[in-house]
């Protein structure tokens, strides 16, 4: 590879680990929402149906960027 391909890969992945960063980060504030979110329910200050549909938003969402956590800590290991 030229300099400027290995600088450019360099750059590539400094932006990965920043995005991976970002999706963790989130992740961790999911879990959080949907601690809360039960809280909520069970205490009464949330309703069923609301909490059904906060929890299945949550969870797809922390789904997703599981999904591409993975993706990523691979591509930056291989």
């Amino acid at each position: 590879k030229t300099r400027f391909g290995k600088l450019v890969d360099k750059l590539e992945a400094k932006a990965m680990k920043k995005r991976l960063s970002r999706e963790q980060k989130r992740i961790n504030e999911l879990n959080t929402l949907i601690k809360k979110i039960y809280e909520d329910n069970v205490n009464g200050k949330l309703s069923d149906k609301r909490f059904e549909m906060l929890l299945e938003d949550y969870e797809a969402e922390q789904r997703e960027l599981e999904l591409s956590a993975e993706k990523k800590k691979k591509a930056l290991k291989g």
